[in-house]
C-alpha cells in the first residue's frame, strides 16, 4: 500500500487464528528496509487474500468462510469492518484471493473488485466502491487446442487492466491454479486477457 496523501508504505501479514497486522517499511539507520508494526486488526477466522485501493483508501479482507470485509487503510484508523460480499448466493467458501481493475479509464462508473470464490471454482466481480454492488462471474476454462486446463482450487490472484504489449494490450489476469491437469503436475499459474472477462462481466450486467 502507498497512499497519496501520505507517502509512505505498508504491508499487511495475516495468520490462520484471524489476526491481521499492519507494518510500516521504512530505512533504518543502516540504510536497510525495515518494518514496524503500527496496528493489529482481527477477524472471527481465517483470513485470506487482502488488497487496499490506494485511490480511496480501502483495504479489502477475504475471510475464508464469511466473505470480503472492508475497512480504512490507514494506520491510525479505528479499524471498522464492513461486510461488502458475503459468503452465499454469489459466493462460495473458500473465500481466497483479492485484486482491484482499475476500469474507470475503460468508461466504467467505479473500478473492479475481482475475488476467487474457491468453493466453485468461479471468480466474483464486484463495484470497489459503495454500495459495491454485484457485477457478475466468470471461469477459467480449458483450452483443449492449445493443451491448457482450466483453472480450479485458486488461492492468488491479480488484475491489471493496463497495457502489456501485443499479447495482452488490454489488460492480464493472472490466476493460481491449484490443480494442474494438462499435464498433470504440481500447480501453476493461467494467463487470461482481460478484455475477455469485461466481455463476459459487462454482458452479465446488460441483462442485470
Amino acid at each position: 500500500m502507498n497512499c497519496p496523501q501520505n507517502p509512505r508504505f505498508y504491508v499487511y501479514a495475516n495468520d490462520k487464528d484471524g489476526r491481521i497486522v499492519q507494518y510500516l517499511l521504512y530505512e533504518n539507520d543502516a540504510r536497510e528496509v525495515a518494518a514496524r508494526v503500527v496496528r493489529r486488526l482481527a477477524v472471527a477466522s481465517q483470513p485470506e487474500g487482502c488488497v487496499v485501493d490506494d485511490l480511496t483508501g480501502r483495504l479489502f479482507i477475504g475471510e475464508e468462510n464469511r466473505g470480503v470485509w472492508v475497512t480504512a487503510a490507514a494506520a491510525v484508523a479505528a479499524g471498522q469492518f464492513e461486510l461488502v460480499a458475503a459468503v452465499g448466493e454469489y459466493l462460495r467458501a473458500d473465500v481466497e484471493g483479492l485484486d482491484i481493475a482499475r476500469m474507470k479509464a475503460h468508461g466504467q462508473e467505479t473500478d473492479w473488485l475481482v475475488v476467487s470464490s474457491q468453493g466453485n471454482d468461479s471468480f466474483s466481480v464486484y463495484k470497489a466502491e459503495p454500495p459495491f454492488d454485484y457485477l457478475g462471474r466468470f471461469r477459467i476454462g480449458s483450452n483443449l487446442q492449445a493443451g491448457v486446463d482450466g483453472v480450479s482450487d485458486t488461492d492468488g490472484l491479480e488484475v491489471s487492466s493496463l497495457n502489456f504489449g501485443d499479447a495482452f494490450p488490454g489488460g492480464i489476469l493472472v490466476a493460481q491454479d491449484g490443480h494442474n491437469r494438462m499435464p498433470d503436475e504440481p500447480q501453476n499459474f493461467k494467463l487470461v486477457d482481460w478484455r475477455d472477462i469485461v466481455e463476459v462481466i459487462q454482458r452479465q450486467m446488460a441483462v442485470d
